[in-house]
């Protein structure tokens, strides 16, 4: 049976209800990180602008930003606190943007997006899916000292 590979921010930006050509959709992943994107409205669908990260709130911002080369974004999340807490995120609101903040429920966008990619014949193997959502542990993220090479003595 094929199955159908939908992303959870993809659903969170088909939500917005701008009309800009850039919306950037982010949740809030603990750990004073975001999991993030940004999108291009394409002619029939959003197209992903690089990849979907856990990142911290003001590398997105700044990112988002310098992806977009200056035309407005289209903010969206369902717990927009962590990037209105940024220093860069007043210039974004000197210039009018807002984030709009939706239900975390995101069953019906979920659905109508499988919907589509399944009508699309856009299907996923499943050995190949990754859940990029799994964050590494603080530990593994931020190790500094990581072993190198065996030292002489130590066996």
């Amino acid at each position: 049976m094929p199955i159908v590979s939908v992303s959870r921010l993809e659903a969170l930006a088909s939500e917005a209800d701008g009309s800009q050509t850039y919306t950037a959709a982010f949740t809030n992943a603990q750990r004073r990180q975001v999991f993030a994107v940004l999108y291009r409205r394409g002619a029939q669908a959003l197209e992903r602008v690089g990849e979907e990260a856990v990142i911290a709130p003001e590398k997105f911002l700044a990112s988002a930003v310098a992806s977009a080369a200056g035309e407005p974004i289209q903010w969206i999340s369902t717990d927009p606190q962590m990037l209105l807490e940024t220093e860069g995120w007043q210039a974004r609101q000197s210039v009018g943007e807002r984030v709009q903040t939706v239900s975390p429920i995101l069953a019906p966008a979920l659905g109508r997006l499988g919907y589509r990619l399944a009508l699309e014949k856009r299907y996923a193997d499943p050995l190949t899916l990754d859940a990029n959502y799994v964050r590494r542990s603080d530990a593994e993220a931020f190790w500094t000292d990581r072993p190198g090479p065996a030292k002489p003595g130590l066996a």
